[in-house]
């Protein structure tokens, strides 16, 4: 043990008091079953319906605050990688959000909601052209802060502070 000690990798990999109350708290979850309150379980057990009824009450929602003869959403048919594609060989079935923009190409949608523009950062992917949400990624208490981030990506005269406010 001593010799572990003083191996200049122990300080930076030692356990501290929060990593032990997260193992604790996340150990009774699933003891006790609740697999939903581990996010990422939560979001691994998402039915297909459930998250194509999140993507369509998100269009609804979202579609007042934009110009949508700029813009085509549409739900469709897709997968998620668990783990983030730390296993690419396991896929989930899921709804994706497909959004077109007229007036950005796909990637430049797709970096200008990674960069936020004065709103919360969006990470998406680009696939056939268009920028692509997975709901089974965001959280439902995300949903506003996506749908401003979305709105000021997709048009410069809306900024976060005035959908906020506004």
């Amino acid at each position: 043990m001593r010799r572990v000690r003083r191996h200049p990798l122990f300080r930076a990999l030692r356990v501290d008091k929060l990593t032990i109350t997260a193992l604790e708290v996340t150990l009774g979850s699933y003891q006790r079953g609740a697999l939903d309150e581990i996010p990422a379980l939560a979001m691994i057990r998402a039915g297909v319906k459930e998250i194509e009824e999140r993507s369509r009450n998100f269009i609804r929602e979202l579609t007042p605050s934009l110009s949508m003869n700029e813009l085509d959403l549409e739900i469709t048919g897709g997968e998620s990688l668990a783990g983030g594609g730390s296993t690419p060989a396991q896929s989930l079935q899921t709804k994706l959000i497909r959004i077109k923009s007229s007036r950005y190409s796909a990637a430049q949608l797709e970096q200008r909601l990674r960069r936020g523009h004065a709103c919360t950062p969006v990470i998406a992917r680009v696939e056939d052209d268009r920028v692509i949400l997975d709901f089974r990624t965001v959280f439902a208490e995300q949903e506003s802060a996506l749908a401003e981030s979305l709105a000021a990506a997709c048009d410069d005269r809306i900024s976060c502070e005035y959908r906020k406010t506004g």
